[in-house]
């Protein structure tokens, strides 16, 4: 496979973006090493993916940054809502009524709206520079790599999920 030299540049602005990024303190099941290795494939992948011209790429991974930002903080609120939940049902009197349950319903459905309106905002009003085409396999590609992601690591720990 022949490099080009646009990938060459862009592959420079990665490295140095990456080098910049910091990651949520919050995780403490993935080490920092571990997070940086997944985000750099997943930049190489996404810009192979898109054909991002280098301007492209100058005005695209500053605008992912961003978003990804706000996407953490709502799954951090998710996770948080969880881990709550967790610790409640763990107490031997837990006994939740209707109410408490459509509380953590309408709560848990909230954050979703809220990560999908985001996702929304950020396409139609950030991408302005990219092609519907790129746009369109920006869409295939976040949800394409998530999938790829959660199937490797079930792969590579079959056992993980004990309730935990």
């Amino acid at each position: 496979m022949k490099i080009k030299f646009n990938q060459i540049i862009i592959l420079m602005l990665i490295m140095v973006s990456l080098s910049f990024a910091q990651f949520s303190d919050g995780d403490r099941r993935m080490d920092k090493g571990r997070r940086e290795r997944i985000e750099e494939l997943r930049i190489w992948k996404m810009t192979e993916f898109l054909d991002l011209s280098p301007e492209q790429a100058e005005k695209f991974f500053p605008a992912l940054k961003k978003q990804d930002k706000k996407n953490r903080k709502i799954f951090k609120e998710h996770k948080n809502l969880m881990e709550e939940m967790y610790e409640k049902s763990q107490k031997e009197n837990f006994d939740p009524s209707d109410e408490d349950v459509v509380k953590i319903l309408n709560t848990m459905d909230k954050l979703d709206r809220n990560m999908k309106k985001s996702q929304r905002e950020f396409i139609e009003n950030d991408l302005d520079f990219l092609t519907n085409q790129q746009k369109v396999k920006y869409i295939i590609f976040d949800s394409r790599f998530k999938s790829h992601l959660l199937n490797a690591l079930r792969e590579h720990k079959p056992n993980r999920f004990k309730g935990e």
